[in-house]
């Protein structure tokens, strides 16, 4: 059942970076707007549902992520408008606080590796937060959201080492993609696009992202 829902969302995947390809480039935007929409706000559910059947060990904290997941795709749907931006900020910071929360039922505790991984997450975090340049009425919205992804990625970080297996690469990559996917959104949204196929780079990006995650966690033991 699970693989029923994993092909689904890898249709849903395909369908909204075609129409995301497509912009302004058919005559029936209106209908291409609707299908970029509505494959967008099934990414979730459907990799929520193949989670749901296939997880070798079931974490409820998994669902709720991908609840707030689905929840910021529909709102940022429009990211131009601030309080749209701050909205969907908020619902990806809860997600990834619950990532943060499943992952660290695989990762065991090891001083060393935190250490180093935190120095080398600061670094870099800053290195991002130079590149997006945000606007100052958001830079501690931002600075914490890079944190808690951060957060995010050095616990994949830990599972990764600890498990040496698929899933532990999986959910690893899957953090990479996501600073990846909101680096790039994040510089668009504040200092303008740097291509025109930005959104495409973004949404196959955070595609990546949810799915490495979600499929990883579902195949830890």
């Amino acid at each position: 059942m699970g693989s029923i829902f994993l092909a689904l969302y890898c249709a849903a995947a395909v369908i909204n970076i075609s129409s995301i390809i497509l912009k302004h480039k058919t005559a029936y935007e209106r209908v291409r707007r609707i299908f970029q929409g509505t494959s967008k706000t099934l990414l979730l559910p459907l990799l929520g549902l193949y989670y749901f059947f296939s997880a070798s060990v079931f974490l409820p904290s998994v669902i709720f992520a991908a609840f707030f997941g689905c929840l910021g795709d529909t709102i940022l749907f429009n990211v131009r408008k601030e309080k749209n931006l701050l909205a969907g900020l908020l619902s990806f910071l809860l997600g990834h606080i619950l990532y943060v929360i499943s992952l660290s039922t695989f990762a065991d505790p090891n001083v060393r590796l935190l250490v180093i991984s935190t120095v080398i997450m600061l670094i870099l975090e800053i290195g991002i937060l130079q590149v997006i340049r945000p606007e100052r009425n958001m830079l501690l919205p931002v600075i914490l959201y890079t944190l808690v992804i951060g957060a995010m990625s050095i616990f994949a970080f830990l599972v990764m080492v600890q498990h040496r297996d698929f899933p532990g690469i999986l959910v690893f990559g899957g953090s990479v993609f996501f600073i990846i996917s909101d680096t790039i959104l994040a510089r668009f949204v504040f200092r303008g696009s740097l291509t025109k196929y930005v959104d495409c780079w973004v949404m196959s990006t955070y595609i990546l992202a949810q799915a490495c995650l979600i499929t990883g966690l579902g195949n830890l033991r």
